[in-house]
């Protein structure tokens, strides 16, 4: 029976080895285009905004799964609240430095 249990930890290993492998060949895959204008720094910034937006997005949803399956409606609440605040500053970095100066400004005064 323990070798059995052994045999399956292991394969589960590898099928999650196997799987992060592959999550990060299509990732690259898909961004090279990106790179084949002049515009290096930019392009750059922009395909590593756009990969981070979507791993956001992944791990809220599996934190809220986690709760849902906890029966924490409070914490799929939350988590869905904190995940569309850091979604949208992921999408618009540019208003966190806004309110960043606002606030520096207030301050100053």
């Amino acid at each position: 029976m323990r070798k059995n249990e052994k045999e399956q930890k292991r394969t589960m290993q590898w099928k999650n080895i196997v799987m992060g492998i592959s999550t990060v060949a299509l990732l690259a895959s898909n961004s090279m285009v990106v790179f084949a204008s002049g515009n290096y720094g930019q392009n750059g910034a922009n395909w590593a905004l756009d990969q981070i937006f979507w791993v956001a997005i992944v791990a809220f949803i599996v934190g809220a799964a986690v709760m849902a399956a906890k029966k924490n409606t409070i914490g799929v609440v939350t988590t869905l609240l904190v995940g569309a605040i850091v979604c949208f500053f992921i999408k618009n970095p540019t208003t966190l430095s806004d309110i960043g100066e606002k606030i520096m400004s207030v301050v100053l005064q």
